[in-house]
């Protein structure tokens, strides 16, 4: 049976689409398994510690007995990809990007590498992964361009008990007032208020906050920054880690309180108008951006 022309052609066409879709994908794995098995070699140095490289071709060093953050980074170099993303973007080359909560500083180097002509501020209060973060500035060469403060935010000056779990350092908080003891090590931290850090900077346009239900005293501590240079925040929010402090309609006040009109949720990498009553409605922890002004 003679196929028509017009039917041949639409066949060949599909037929060409359909490879080049199935050779796209297949180039896209190929290439995805060579990153993640570059990107997975790591050195192991001694003292629970290993150097390895990030998708920004920069070197972290983290420590060995974390189950979490630790992990992903030495087998996919990177760490919460779609918000990393997020958060460059809102970065100019002359920006300052202020992170309380470094923890290893995956967020803090690629944030070094992409303010050229701009400042990074880090704070982390736990003495490991603070040592881990200065010896990834340190082998980065960033050390003109980031300045680190050991120490935890809080309204007041103080020192307070703070809870550093050696498998998943990412879930170290300070110390509740009655909060049992589950075992996990302790140590006492400086506290300092976010202005007194930041009182020396020119401008602030970016603050992370990633402080595990902390969030209301690191803003209170900030009050006087805020309100002199509007910088945009992103923070990890969630409401069950809110409520150990206050009430999460209190704590939505208090962003009120601070001008902060606009929320947005991180998804695949962007920006999306969010509300506050939907967002503590499903209790999902989540990254935002809290702004002043729109964004989009």
């Amino acid at each position: 049976m003679k196929i028509p022309k017009a039917v041949r052609r639409a066949l060949e066409n599909v037929t060409d689409e359909v490879f080049e879709g199935w050779l796209r994908k297949k180039l896209e794995f190929i290439e995805g398994q060579n990153r993640r098995q570059f990107f997975a070699t790591s050195t192991y140095v001694g003292d629970y510690t290993a150097i390895t490289w990030i998708t920004s071709g920069q070197r972290i060093f983290v420590d060995t007995r974390d189950l979490g953050i630790a992990q992903h980074l030495m087998f996919k170099g990177y760490w919460e990809k779609t918000t990393n993303q997020a958060l460059l973007d809102l970065l100019e080359d002359d920006s300052v990007y202020v992170d309380v909560g470094a923890h290893y500083g995956y967020h803090v180097l690629t944030a070094a590498q992409r303010v050229k002509k701009g400042r990074v501020v880090a704070v982390e209060p736990n003495p490991r992964l603070y040592g881990l973060l200065e010896k990834s500035i340190r082998t980065n060469q960033l050390r003109e361009r980031a300045t680190l403060h050991h120490c935890a935010v809080s309204e007041a000056p103080a020192e307070l008990s703070f809870v550093t779990p050696v498998d998943d350092p990412a879930l170290g908080h300070i110390a509740g007032a009655d909060e049992p003891d589950d075992g996990a090590p302790r140590t006492t931290v400086r506290c300092r208020a976010l202005d007194d850090i930041c009182a020396d900077l020119d401008r602030v346009d970016l603050i992370k906050i990633d402080v595990e239900g902390h969030e209301s005293q690191a803003l209170r501590s900030a009050r006087a920054t805020i309100e002199r240079h509007r910088p945009l925040v992103l923070m990890e929010y969630a409401p069950a880690h809110i409520e150990r402090q206050q009430p999460v309609t209190e704590f939505h006040a208090l962003l009120g309180e601070l001008g902060f009109t606009h929320v947005y949720e991180i998804r695949g990498g962007r920006l999306h108008e969010a509300r506050f009553d939907r967002l503590a409605e499903d209790r999902n922890l989540r990254n935002i951006v809290l702004a002043d002004r729109a964004l989009t």
